[in-house]
């Protein structure tokens, strides 16, 4: 029942945090580009497409639409639940655990 309830958490937390953690990704790696063997970083003089989380949710939003907005979560449907089913069944053992030696 834990692991299941771990699970179940996890999919959730994912699955609603997601769009945020798409923005905070696409704004940390926006400028990092590979010119011709030059491995040049920044904007180069550029503005930039993702400067508040605002416009960069709408860019995602206008650019590639609601699929846009959840790109990648099928691989944190895999990840996730494990993490959180670990997280949630070590957690409650080790509560037990330290509440016994008391």
């Amino acid at each position: 029942a834990k692991m299941a309830s771990g699970a179940v958490a996890g999919l959730v937390a994912q699955s609603s945090t997601y769009p945020l953690d798409l923005v905070r990704r696409r704004m940390q790696t926006e400028g990092f580009i590979d010119t011709k063997g030059a491995h040049e970083v920044g904007l180069q003089g550029r503005a930039a497409k993702y400067s508040t989380i605002k416009t960069t949710l709408n860019t995602i939003w206008r650019e590639e639409g609601m699929r846009g907005m959840f790109k990648g979560l099928s691989m944190n449907w895999i990840k996730g639940p494990i993490a959180f089913m670990i997280s949630f069944t070590v957690f409650d053992y080790i509560k037990i655990h330290m509440s016994l030696e008391r």
